[in-house]
């Protein structure tokens, strides 16, 4: 949408972070119909590439995870109050145990994927930083809409980091049995 690239091309320049929502229903193109998840992602915008076909690219870093209370459309864009996500950690022990497995399981779904592990190291994250390890496996799995939105909407540490892995164990299984056909 143009409105959108005009807000996203202002607070480039003003190095201004922005909210990065899923559209729960993404064939809604008017805005004031609109629905969002509830939580998202807050930004900074990297960088804003104009393709030949008319189509823009905007490479984000996320910073933290937003939870956006209510929306409003003024002025064709769409203005929102967030506040950060901040999970608890209930069981340290089994959280960490959890993203160890992750960042192995993922490791091995990159490794199968093509990007050698000198590559993978650039690329992922570790398991010093579990929440964007959790962020970069669920961004990189093939997942469908249903279920992309649903990781993105859990906030408890530890049962996201489940989630992920019982993703990634389903991509790994979909990878290997691609591997011997």
């Amino acid at each position: 949408r143009s409105a959108n690239v005009a807000v996203i091309d202002r607070l480039s320049e003003r190095a201004e972070p922005v909210i990065a929502l899923q559209q729960t229903r993404p064939a809604e193109t008017d805005l004031s119909k609109a629905e969002f998840a509830p939580i998202g992602c807050a930004a900074q915008v990297l960088r804003v590439i104009d393709l030949p076909d008319g189509s823009v690219r905007v490479l984000l870093e996320g910073m933290e995870r937003a939870h956006v209370d209510g929306f409003q459309v003024k002025g064709g864009r769409l203005h929102c109050n967030a506040k950060p996500v901040a999970g608890t950690v209930e069981d340290p022990v089994a959280f960490d145990a959890h993203v160890r497995e992750l960042d192995l399981r993922y490791r091995e779904y990159m490794g199968g994927t093509g990007v050698g592990a000198a590559d993978h190291a650039v690329m992922g994250e570790s398991g010093e930083d579990p929440i964007r390890l959790i962020d970069q496996v669920l961004g990189n799995l093939d997942l469908l809409y249903p279920e992309r939105l649903r990781g993105l909407l859990i906030v408890d540490p530890l049962e996201r980091v489940q989630y992920a892995l019982d993703q990634l164990a389903t991509a790994l299984g979909q990878q290997k049995v691609a591997a011997e056909v």
